[in-house]
Formats: C-alpha cells, sequence, structure tokens
C-alpha cells in the first residue's frame, strides 16, 4: 500500500507550503534611494538589535564598485545578520546604509 508513504509526503509539504504562504503575505521592502558613488556599499555606524539583544554593533564598511566580497568569520559572528541588513531585510536601530546599483549574492 502506497497510503502511508502518501500521508508522510503530505505532512512533509505542510510546512514549506506555510513558509511560502507567509513570505507571499509579508509587506513589501523599502527601497534604498538611488545613489552614485564611488563605492557601492556604504555602512556607517550601524547597530541591529532584536530585543534587548545586539545583533551588530558599530559596523563601519565601505564596498568599492565591481567588487568580489566574501563574509567569512566565526559560527554565530554576525554575518548573516549583516548580509541580511545589507539586503535591507533587517531593520537597522542606527546607523547608515547605502548601496548604489544592486546587489547581487549567492
Amino acid at each position: 500500500f502506497q497510503l502511508p508513504k502518501g500521508i508522510h509526503v503530505l505532512m512533509e509539504s505542510v510546512i514549506p507550503l506555510e513558509r511560502l504562504s507567509a513570505f507571499l503575505r509579508c509587506d513589501e521592502m523599502r527601497k534604498y534611494p538611488q545613489v552614485h558613488l564611488d563605492d557601492a556599499i556604504v555602512v556607517r555606524r550601524v547597530f541591529v538589535q532584536r530585543g534587548s539583544t545586539s545583533l551588530l554593533s558599530d559596523i563601519n564598511i565601505n564596498i568599492g564598485r565591481r567588487r568580489l566580497v566574501a563574509v567569512v568569520g566565526p559560527v554565530g559572528c554576525g554575518k548573516t545578520n549583516l548580509v541580511h541588513a545589507i539586503l535591507n531585510e533587517m531593520p537597522l536601530s542606527s546607523g547608515s546604509l547605502t548601496v548604489s546599483g544592486s546587489v547581487s549574492y549567492a
């Protein structure tokens, strides 16, 4: 009988469908103002907090145009939070972040 396998596959597909549904219901993220600078990404004194937990503290970065950049570091150091902040997927508590042009990632 294939019924138990079918039930298992159905149950495994529920969570991804819920995640997709939640993503599609999300509000649109604000776009960065288009500016043209010598650097493609400029991060100045950026702080990010979630509740009372500090996720990023006093981050300053300049990334030049047409540069390939790797974000590396130990587990839990804030790599993902930094990338989310640059992609405007995480609100800044303070500081400024400017993106000139478009951002690609893999």
